[in-house]
């Protein structure tokens, strides 16, 4: 799955899928990135749901503040091409996964990613934001039923 002395970045794994999830017009598997004008895409084009496009490796690679093309070429966020790596690599590397894993996992389908995150990745790591949610959902629920659940 990952080399031994490499611990996968999963709160990062995580916040690529989730962000991808949340705005799945945006969210294409099948593409490294794609926009309507040809250029790269950076993650304020991906959350505007303006015609643009990426898979996973693409929204790790635009959250971390790079942007990329459909040809998987890197650039900075001043625009400037990253030479010598692609998006896929940098992805990788972010995610602190193998290139056998990051091959796995970036030419998995739509409907299958959730899984493979979940495969790769384990858990779902619980931030106190998660806590905090969870604690409110009681409390309300708790709250509607005064008398006992």
């Amino acid at each position: 799955m990952t080399d031994t002395d490499l611990e996968p970045n999963t709160e990062l794994a995580y916040e690529a899928l989730d962000l991808a999830m949340r705005h799945d017009a945006a969210f294409d598997m099948n593409a490294w990135a794609d926009s309507l004008d040809g250029k790269p895409v950076a993650i304020g084009d991906l959350t505007a749901q303006c015609g643009t496009t990426a898979c996973l490796a693409g929204w790790v690679v635009a959250i971390t503040g790079y942007a990329l093309d459909g040809a998987a070429n890197l650039f900075t966020a001043d625009g400037n091409k990253v030479d010598g790596k692609r998006a896929y690599q940098l992805a990788a590397e972010l995610l602190n996964i193998d290139s056998d894993t990051a091959d796995d996992l970036f030419t998995t389908g739509n409907l299958r990613v959730a899984g493979k995150v979940a495969e790769i990745f384990g858990p779902r790591p619980v931030t106190d934001a998660h806590r905090d949610d969870a604690c409110r959902a009681i409390a309300a629920e708790l709250d509607r039923h005064p008398d006992g659940l």
